[in-house]
């Protein structure tokens, strides 16, 4: 390993906290920025999809994923609603996820073992209630 390569890597083990740290900023800029932008589209298509093919229940689903766009006379606009709401979904539930994850760390200041403990207790009791004793 070149002495090069050797000082990156030393300093991408050194800076990564500050790294994850801007990512969260981001991911909460992200939320307040782009992502209600594109939430807003999303619904604006769920709206012309759901008045184009008058049925709501039908738009909701195609949004969600659960049907084809193609099953409604509304397709032109169906079509890139399941795509949109495909891509922004997952986006924006992981983006929700990493900004509370975030603020739970910050305001516990837990150290590793802590939140793994609090993890595994946190799956011990899911998996409770959905009746899969581990």
């Amino acid at each position: 390993m070149s002495a090069e390569a050797f000082w990156s890597k030393l300093w991408d083990t050194a800076t990564w906290p500050n790294r994850w740290r801007k990512s969260q900023v981001g991911i909460a800029r992200w939320l307040a920025d782009r992502g209600l932008i594109l939430f807003l589209f999303d619904i604006v298509l769920y709206l012309a999809t759901a008045v184009w093919a008058r049925d709501a229940g039908k738009a909701l689903e195609i949004a969600i994923g659960t049907i084809s766009p193609f099953v409604t006379r509304a397709d032109a606009v169906a079509v890139p609603l399941a795509m949109l709401s495909w891509l922004l979904i997952p986006a924006l539930t992981g983006a929700i996820i990493a900004v509370i994850v975030d603020t739970e760390l910050r305001r516990y200041n837990l150290t590793k073992e802590q939140m793994d403990k609090r993890i595994d207790t946190i799956s011990q009791n899911l998996a409770k209630l959905v009746g899969e004793e581990g």
